[in-house]
């Protein structure tokens, strides 16, 4: 074979070179096969472009796609199936890039055999969608299948699948016998294991089988490879013939012929999601005998990707969630064609699947190449059905009431492989059966919802028409069924059975029928329904009842009585014809009423049934003993103790009942003519309750209006009062029947009108929803039925009810609710009676008796008891009227007294007996003794609601205001102060007299007075004052001149008020009538108190009040002055004054002025208050100036101390204190920058340091100096104006000592003084604390040139490194450098003239030095006006100078600049050196460039000496200024200590505060002295 080999490495050596190689491409070739050939075996280097062309070649012969067959399996379309159906037999060819089959490849160097896998893969329920891959191929052919043509395609494969079985089954048991027919029978199996559609369990596992035609996978004939190719076309031809029909059906039929044609059997797993790697075993003469899947982990996730064509191959990508059904490996393909048989029971789960066959190994690049195709599997008719929901729960939790509506019941479909059926029949078709006697199912609703038929309303009833109990529950006699299936309703005797058994449930099965479908059911438990209606057991006491008809019929409820028994019985049919769900049980009927024979059997019960009682008395009936808790059942006890035992509690269908847990209920019994009226009785297991303990009770109606004309009267001319006794069943939480409310109880049958049953229905459904739910409320239905009974009262003469007599007349008699349980208590109430006088007796009270209709009781006799007398008496009572003891009555009148009067009958004759009334007396005021007075409010309208201080307030009545009226009543009392009334002509005139607390106080007094009637019914005398004065405690007394010779008729009334401040009047400040303080003074807390008429202090008032901002002058002519306090001039009057914080004034000229205040709104008119402010002058600073006297003459030099003088200006014209002077006064010198400095601004380090602004403080010493030089310039006897105005200004000026100033140039000073005295700070605003003074300016000359400066960016050099080379750059010494002449201390001078020169010398003799020369001309220059000389670049000549061989660092020189100065040599004049420089020259370039970035290195770190060096001068300054400040601080603390007569000085700003805050209000106490106000 012939290689085109790629040089690699070439290896030298000394004898042969040889050349390694490998082959090209590596995919194929692989990365370990080189070769190593001498180079001489190389023909030729071949181009890149013939390398990519045999690289190609190359690659094509590696597998590129897979061509598939069926065509339905390798189209793009998604292949519609239907569950259970079977995958057909497929072919799959691997072909290479150049179109080849092949199943052997060279990848990676290795030749291996090509595999395939068949993988199916389940995604879960749904439906591909147009989003899903593939989507555009589907679209351009959809191929969808119906349900029904689904299922249609699967069971048309099946029957093929079992045929092509038969036929070969017996083919193989022609040859094999045993073997053949058990194959044939593991056919079936595996056949009906794929259509039985879930039958088979989940530990069978999968099965599967496979039949090897002949031609099969290992090494078949060529007749058998014929006839594959035959099925082959066969298939492909009609794929042809569908895709010629154009419709979808035959698409489908032509795809499943195509299918079909090429089928084998193969293994599955089934339907639950287990899936394997399916294995062959090789058998006999090299045929395939088994396949069988085993269990591979679910969840298995490959490629994903559907074909577009016949043939074709993708990339598969993985499948996020998919689960393996099934894996086969083909690892022997025939003639290069890998075969795969039929697939059986891998589609039982409906959902999306992907069949994938994939090749391994992979090829180069890790890709795996394979082939997609998707498959829809539609769930077939529905097979089967379940019943589900919380309906089947709930009945299986619990036995269900007859009537109660089941929960929801679901009935989900399937079809024969397990899935959910996507038709469902209609519900009209689904009926429902209730396999046992006598009852239906009826009142469901069949709906869809979610895939399933939901039936709601489910109701278990009984049969139409059944009203004498259901067979179901009570035991059957032989031969008893048809004889009850006659009867209407049980007989005694069976009502006797029926009450002796416990009420149990029922068994029954609810069955539900689908036409073509197994019916399905489940088993439940009834009981009988919800209580509906009593029955009376034989032995009852009524002869005769009436049925009230109930809300569900016409019918009453029977009663069985009197020996007459009834008997009604159930059908005992077992087996019920189903109903539909559509039509509803109907409701049961009642029972007809059973005729009563009239009872005569003894006393006390009248004809007609009705039981006559005498009132009080038991029903002789319920006089029995009550049944002994340890008796073992109550139908074996005597006919008399069995008459407790009354009441048997039935369903709508004539059940007995007991009452469920979830349904709770009683016997309810209600009568006005019993005691008591309303009562409940328990029902036990059997349905039974014990009515007891009812005694008989007449109410107060009248008898002739309850009398029946068909009821003989009493014998003493009184007729019984006839009551309807009702019983029904009582459910808990549930309404009685509104027909039987106790508003109808009372009356006799016929008066009330029965209600409407839908009423009354509602209601019920209404309240049994909240309280039980749906289901039971649809058990309850309807209201009860009531059983009504008659039962007549006749009177009793026994005493029933006392009255109070009191001389003679009955007393009034009131009805009051309890104070204990609320009921209404009779109360006789004596009051307005005449000798019921506070603190007498009352006489002439009496007892009278009566019996319960109002006669005169008979006489009985017992022991009487009254409240407001000891112990009890014997008395009889009845019949004449019992006198009482007299009454003693309290001093207070108008207060009720209670009473009561018991009688307790004579224990012997009448035991238990007794009455209680009760008496309530009320006394009245006697004649009048004194006089009573007291403030009431007697005020209306606007006057009513400023005098109560607004609606809804309640203030003191003994605070009177002054000015304001105020109303007193007056009244006479008895002699117990109890209040009286007074005739008119009678009456007579009260005075009211005043006196203060200070006799010697003046006050005002006026009243006016008239008699009125107060709401409680007495005479008062209403007087009005007005009473004006000093605020204090005023004393009132009332009294009368009616007796005899002017003499007081009663006894005086006095009592104390309150005055009080009337209402705003005027203003006035509090404090001294003058005040003083300076020009720009401060007034302080000025505190403003508003006041009355009489000089009252008027606390109550809240307005608010202002401060005139002008204070005028007294004097004409002056201006006013301006008054202003801290944030505002207005203040809010609290608690009677208001206070201006901060009060300042500022005048033009001192003098007096008036100071004004006023109320700030119109609501409220006072009069102003006026101060007196007298203003004077004070030391305030009011200007500053620099005397120009004291600046530095022009032409000044720099270099000397200079002493400055500031004037200070004050108001008052004296002189700054010192210690003001040095705390505030200071003075700022700042040089001038730029071109106004007047110099050339080029300074040296110490000159430029120097330049900064300079803060000067007072100095002590100068200052006296200047003050003794003016004293002493004056002439000793003459003193004439201009020495004295000197003198004056001397004292006045404050002296400043500069530094020595070496930096030439103009200055400007500017003096500024700072306000620090406390007592005058708060009279400045903080703009006018700070007075600065004009600037000023002098000029400082430069001294005579000293020296040269160097100016550029190699002024800071102090060495160099050059060579004498081409380059520029390698010659150059300084760059662009200038000069310039300064004096000593560094300032630039300005002369011209002078001579300047560059020189560079050898420092030894290791060579020549090099020539100069420079950028602007020569190296000898002279200095300009300025006195400045430029010279450029300074450079190295090249060629020049020269460094002897032996010197190993170069040549070292030294570059001075000389400057030709006057005054410095024996002609006046000579050079002298002002700047050095070191060089290093070298006549070799590398060698400079080393040397020149040392010297860098260098530079920069003088230059970050230098930097340091200069913030520590700056530092050094700092410090120097903070003490500066720091002494300074300390004076002025000194003198502030000073000033507040300090001992100490305070040692923080803590303690500083603490002492001025403690001298501030010493001062403030010293200011305020009391002082008192004139009436305005």
């Amino acid at each position: 074979m012939q290689y085109q080999l790629s040089l690699l490495v070439i290896q030298r050596c000394a004898a042969v070179c040889q050349v390694t190689v490998a082959p090209l491409p590596t995919e194929v070739f692989g990365q370990g096969s080189q070769h190593t050939w001498p180079l001489r075996r190389i023909d030729k280097v071949v181009n890149q472009a013939e390398v990519a062309e045999h690289a190609a070649r190359e690659m094509l012969k590696l597998p590129a796609s897979l061509r598939l067959e069926p065509l339905k399996l390798s189209g793009s379309a998604v292949l519609q199936l239907a569950a259970g159906a079977n995958l057909p037999e497929s072919t799959v060819e691997v072909l290479s890039g150049a179109g080849q089959r092949m199943s052997r490849a060279l990848i990676a160097g290795h030749r291996q055999s090509l595999r395939l896998v068949q993988t199916l893969y389940y995604l879960g329920p749904g439906s591909w969608g147009p989003d899903d891959e593939g989507a555009a191929a589907d679209a351009a052919a959809p191929a969808t299948l119906t349900a029904a043509g689904a299922e249609g395609e699967g069971q048309q494969e099946r029957q093929q699948d079992r045929q092509e079985e038969e036929e070969s089954g017996a083919a193989a048991a022609k040859g094999k016998g045993r073997r053949g027919r058990k194959r044939k029978q593991e056919d079936q199996d595996g056949a009906g294991a794929g259509g039985g559609g879930g039958k088979r369990t989940a530990t069978e596992g999968a099965e599967a089988e496979a039949e090897q035609r002949t031609g099969g996978d290992r090494g078949g004939s060529s007749k058998g490879r014929g006839k594959g190719g035959r099925s082959s076309r066969r298939a492909a031809a009609a794929a042809e013939e569908a895709d010629a029909a154009g419709s979808d059906a035959g698409d489908a039929a032509a795809e499943d012929a195509a299918g079909q044609e090429g089928e084998a059997a193969a293994g599955a797993a089934d339907g639950g999601g287990r899936g394997g790697d399916a294995k062959r075993r090789r058998g006999k003469n090299g045929k395939s005998t088994e396949v069988s899947a085993e269990a591979a982990p679910t969840g298995a996730s490959s490629g994903g990707g559907g074909s577009s064509g016949v043939s074709g191959s993708q990339d598969l990508a993985p499948l996020p969630g998919a689960e393996v059904v099934l894996r086969v490996e083909n690892k022997t393909p025939s003639h290069d064609l890998f075969s795969f048989h039929k697939l059986k029971g891998g589609l039982m789960r409906a959902g999306r699947y992907v069949l994938e066959y994939s090749l391994l190994p992979d090829v180069p690049g890790g890709r795996t190449l394979g082939r997609r195709k998707r498959l829809q599997v539609a769930p077939g008719a529905a097979a089967s059905f379940d019943i589900q929901g919380e309906g089947r729960a709930a009945a299986q939790a619990r036995p269900l009431l007859l009537g109660e509506a089941l929960p929801p019941l679901r009935v989900a479909f399937r079809d024969s492989v397990g899935n959910a059926a996507e038709r469902l029949p209609p519900p009209a078709t689904v009926t429902l059966e209730v396999l046992s006697g006598g009852l239906q199912a009826g009142g469901a609703v069949v709906d869809k919802e979610d895939g399933c038929l939901v039936i709601s309303g489910l109701r278990i009833v009984g049969a139409p028409g059944t009203s004498g109990g259901l067979s179901i529950f009570r035991p059957a006699k032989a031969g008893s069924s048809k004889e009850a299936a006659g009867a209407g309703s049980p007989t005694g005797a069976q009502l006797d059975t029926l009450a002796a058994q416990a009420v149990a449930p029922a068994e029954l099965f609810l069955a539900v029928h689908v036409p073509d479908l197994v019916s399905q059911g489940f088993p439940l438990r009834v009981r009988p329904g919800a209580p509906q209606s009593i029955r009376l057991l034989p032995g009852h006491p009524f002869a005769e009842a009436t049925a009230v008809p109930g809300p569900g019929g016409d019918g009453g409820v029977a009663l069985a009585g009197g020996g007459a028994d009834a008997a009604a019985a159930g059908s005992d049919e077992e087996i019920v014809q189903s109903t539909p769900l559509e039509g509803r049980a109907a409701g049961p009927a009642a029972p007809e009423a059973a005729q009563q024979q009239p009872s005569q059997s003894g006393s006390g019960r009248g004809g007609g049934g009705l039981v006559v009682v005498t009132s009080g008395d038991a029903l002789p009936e319920f006089q029995a003993s009550p049944i002994p808790a340890n008796h073992p059942s109550p139908l074996q006890m005597s006919p008399a103790l069995r008459r407790t035992e009354a009441v048997l509690v039935l369903d709508a269908w004539g059940n007995p009942t007991a009452p469920p847990p979830e349904l709770p209920f009683q016997v309810a019994v209600a009568s006005t003519g019993l005691d008591p009226d309303q009562g409940l009785f328990a029902v036990d297991a059997r349905g039974v309750a014990l009515i007891s303990e009812l005694a008989a009770h007449r109410t107060d109606a009248t008898p002739a209006a309850t009398q029946q004309p068909s009821q003989p009267p009493a014998a003493d001319g009184c007729a019984p009062q006839i009551h309807r006794v009702l019983i029904w069943p009582q459910v808990a939480s549930l309404p009685a029947p509104s027909s039987e409310g106790m508003a109808g109880v009372g009356a006799a049958d016929g008066d009330a009108a029965p209600p409407s049953a839908e009423e009354e229905a509602l209601a019920v459904a209404v309240a049994a929803q909240a309280a039980y739910g749906p289901g039971l409320a649809a058990a309850v239905g309807a209201a009860a039925r009531s059983t009504r009974l008659r039962v007549g009262v006749l009177p009793s003469t026994m005493p029933a009810k006392l009255m109070f007599v009191y001389q003679g007349e009955v007393l009034q008699m009131v009805e009051e609710p309890s104070e204990e349980d609320g009921e209404p208590s009779i109360v006789w109430v004596l009051h307005g009676r005449p000798g019921l006088e506070a603190g007498g007796r009352a006489q002439g009270l009496a007892l009278r008796c009566l019996d319960e209709v109002g006669r005169p009781s008979r006489p009985i006799k017992g022991r009487l008891q009254v409240s407001w007398a000891k112990g009890t008496s014997k008395r009889a009572l009845g019949g004449e009227d019992v006198k009482l003891p007299p009454f003693p009555l309290p001093e207070v009148a108008g207060e009720p007294v209670p009473a009561f009067v018991r009688f307790n009958g004579d224990s012997k004759d009448f035991p238990g007996m007794s009455l209680e009334v009760n008496l309530r007396v009320v006394p009245s005021a006697g004649p009048p003794a004194s006089w009573s007075m007291s403030l009431v409010e007697y005020a209306r309208g606007a006057q009513a609601a400023a005098d109560a201080g607004g609606a809804g307030e309640e203030r003191d009545l003994s605070v009177v205001a002054c000015g304001r009226p105020f109303y007193l009543e007056v009244q006479a009392l008895d002699r117990f102060t109890n209040k009286c009334d007074l005739p008119r002509e009678e009456r007579p005139e009260p005075q009211v007299t005043a006196v203060h607390e200070n006799p010697s106080a003046p006050l005002q007094l006026e009243h006016k007075h008239k008699w009125s009637q107060t709401q409680a019914g007495t005479d008062a005398c209403q007087i009005k004052l007005f009473m004006a004065g000093p605020v204090g405690k005023v004393r009132l007394l009332v009294k009368d001149a009616a007796g005899e010779g002017g003499a007081a008729r009663l006894a005086p009334d006095e009592l104390t008020v309150n005055l009080t401040a009337g209402p705003p009047a005027g203003l006035a400040f509090d404090g001294p009538a003058q005040l003083q303080c300076g020009t720009r003074g401060v007034l302080g807390d000025l505190r403003l108190r508003v006041l009355d008429s009489w000089a009252n202090l008027v606390e109550g008032g809240a307005f608010e009040v202002a401060l005139n901002g002008c204070a005028l002058p007294a004097e004409e002519g002056a201006a006013a002055a301006k008054v202003a306090a801290s944030g505002s001039n207005r203040a809010k009057v609290k608690a009677g004054a208001a206070v201006f914080k901060g009060v300042k004034l500022a005048a033009e000229a001192p003098g007096s002025y008036m100071l004004r205040a006023g109320s700030a709104t119109r609501k409220v008119a006072v009069q102003d208050a006026v101060v007196t402010v007298q203003v004077v002058q004070q030391n305030f600073v009011s200007g500053l100036e620099v005397a120009a006297r004291a600046l530095p003459e022009a032409g000044c030099e720099v270099g000397g101390s200079h002493t400055l003088q500031v004037d200070v200006h004050t108001e008052d014209g004296a002189a700054l204190p010192w210690d003001a002077a040095a705390a505030g006064l200071q003075l700022r010198l700042v040089p001038i920058r730029g071109p106004d400095a007047g110099g050339s601004g080029s300074k040296s380090g110490a000159a430029a340091a120097s330049a900064e602004s300079v803060v000067l403080l007072p100095d002590e010493d100068a200052t006296k100096a200047a003050v003794a030089a003016a004293m002493a310039s004056m002439p000793g006897a003459e003193v004439d104006e201009a020495a004295a105005a000197a003198v004056a200004a001397a004292a006045r000026c404050v002296c400043f000592v500069t530094h020595p100033l070496v930096v030439a140039g103009r200055y400007r000073v500017t003096a500024e003084f700072t306000e620090t005295r406390a007592e005058l700070l708060q009279a400045l605003s903080k703009a006018d604390r700070m007075v600065r003074s004009p600037t000023v300016e002098f000029a400082l000359a430069p001294g005579a040139p000293e020296a040269l400066c160097v100016e550029g960016p190699s002024a800071q050099a102090t060495s160099a490194a050059v060579s004498n080379g081409a380059e520029q750059g390698h010659r150059r010494l300084l760059k662009q450098v200038a000069v310039q002449l300064v004096d000593t201390h560094g300032n630039a001078t300005p002369l011209a003239g002078v001579r300047v020169k560059w020189q560079l010398a050898a420092a030894g003799d290791a060579g020549v030095a090099p020539g100069l020369e420079c950028e602007a001309g020569a190296v000898r220059a002279e200095t300009d006006e300025r006195g400045r000389a430029f010279f450029g670049d300074v450079l190295v000549s090249a060629g020049t100078g020269r460094v002897e061989p032996g010197s190993s660092t170069g040549l070292e020189c030294e570059l001075v600049l000389y400057a030709k100065l006057k005054g410095t040599g024996v002609n006046g004049s000579s050079w002298v050196a002002c700047w050095r420089c070191g060089v290093l020259f070298t006549d070799d370039s590398a060698r400079a460039e080393a040397l020149r970035a040392l010297q860098s290195e260098r530079d920069a770190l003088q230059q970050r000496l230098a930097a340091l060096r200069e913030r520590r001068q700056e530092a050094a300054q700092r410090v120097e200024g903070s003490r500066k400040e720091a002494r300074s601080a300390a004076r002025t603390v000194e003198r502030c200590a000073k000033q507040l007569r300090l001992p100490d000085v305070p040692a923080t700003a803590k303690d500083a505060a603490a002492a001025l805050q403690a001298r501030r209000a010493e001062a403030a106490a010293a200011e305020e002295r009391p002082q008192g106000l004139d009436p305005l």
